[in-house]
């Protein structure tokens, strides 16, 4: 594990150090790889099916290192950088929904209030469950469950592309990603209300019972 930011009343933030070293994606080249900070070990690595999308010369090779060496940097820097614009964010932005920024229950399709409810009562079961799911493909057990109203989906698109207009800075996901917005990083701070969106909402809480629940119900 390494070590991460320290933000103010947190504990100590650790990262896996694989974090820093997989999954970095070249876009010029549509490649994800793997580097430890050694230029030879991606050459021996990856050097073959980078020569087969274009990196044939040392130029090309140098320009994959320093783009690599790059997303490197912007993972370590993630937290530090994250609390910064959520200070920003904080002080400086008018939120379009104001009211969407503390989930409640009214935000919930019907259907998957239902479905929570069931998955925590006593005698629930897979067959169960499967009646409060629609089925999109039996075969492949694929399946489909509304989880917020359409109103509440249409309100948060607004906001979000209220959001994206805006001249707040902006974190995006991962280095693939260049029109997401972080929550998870509270830099839009929704919050919860008590009730079923206090744990039927993982990202949002901390309380996993239901979805603890929900998971086991599903896998019989």
């Amino acid at each position: 594990m390494e070590p991460g930011g320290m933000g103010p009343g947190r504990g100590r933030f650790l990262a896996c150090a694989c974090f820093f070293t997989d999954n970095l994606f070249v876009a010029r080249y549509g490649l994800h790889l793997r580097y430890w900070g050694d230029p030879e070990q991606l050459r021996g690595e990856f050097g073959p099916a980078l020569r087969e999308r274009g990196c044939r010369t040392e130029e090309d090779f140098e320009a994959v290192i320093q783009e690599v060496e790059k997303e490197v940097q912007r993972r370590k820097d993630l937290d530090c950088h994250s609390r910064e614009r959520k200070t920003i964010i904080s002080q400086n932005y008018i939120p379009k929904h104001p009211e969407l920024y503390m989930l409640q229950d009214s935000f919930l399709a019907p259907e998957f209030v239902e479905t929570v409810q069931y998955c925590t009562s006593d005698g629930a079961d897979l067959q169960g469950l499967l009646n409060h799911v629609e089925s999109v493909s039996a075969d492949k057990r694929i399946f489909r469950l509304p989880v917020f109203t359409e109103e509440f989906c249409q309100a948060f698109i607004e906001e979000l592309e209220n959001f994206e207009q805006s001249e707040m800075p902006k974190g995006r996901p991962n280095s693939m990603n260049n029109y997401g917005v972080s929550l998870e990083g509270d830099e839009l701070p929704v919050r919860k209300k008590a009730g079923i969106t206090a744990g039927a909402i993982p990202s949002i809480s901390r309380d996993r019972r239901q979805e603890r629940a929900l998971a086991e119900t599903l896998g019989g």
